[in-house]
């Protein structure tokens, strides 16, 4: 089992949030979007940003730095919403800006073991090491907690 875990490559979307680098795997995304108009919605959680319109689909988006307790998002130019699928829930996490796609060996890939730049472990998937970067690859089901999100 081990030997298998360490062949197992993992394809990850790399992107930015402040001035550090986090991950999601691949299997999860849908597609990668330019922020259009988000519309605010009463009474939703604190770190919903609102929704938009994907092709007669309304979308939740996830203000990723609040949901990580990293502070309010500026929407820039690079900014960018990611559109993933966990389970039956679809949902845009909008991030500071998208870095690449990646491959990393599962065996590159650490468990959390504690809180890293101040966000939650729940939130950690696990960390992911490629040369002398660190990727913080967070655990999707977690912040599109069932339940609390709907799209």
């Amino acid at each position: 089992m081990a030997e298998e875990r360490t062949q197992q490559e993992l394809q990850m979307v790399a992107f930015k949030l402040k001035d550090e680098e986090y991950a999601v795997t691949i299997d999860h995304v849908n597609e990668i979007k330019n922020v259009t108009e988000i519309t605010r919605v009463p009474r939703a959680p604190f770190y919903i940003r609102g929704v938009f319109n994907l092709r007669g689909k309304i979308i939740p988006v996830v203000d990723l730095k609040k949901r990580l307790s990293l502070g309010d998002s500026e929407v820039r130019d690079d900014s960018r919403i990611i559109v993933v699928e966990v389970g039956q829930h679809v949902a845009g996490l909008l991030v500071d800006s998208v870095t690449e796609t990646t491959r990393v060996n599962a065996s590159e890939v650490d468990s959390p073991n504690m809180a890293v730049a101040g966000i939650a472990q729940q939130f950690i998937q696990g960390i992911a090491k490629i040369g002398e970067r660190l990727l913080i690859l967070l655990a999707l089901d977690q912040i599109i907690a069932e339940g609390e999100i709907r799209g």
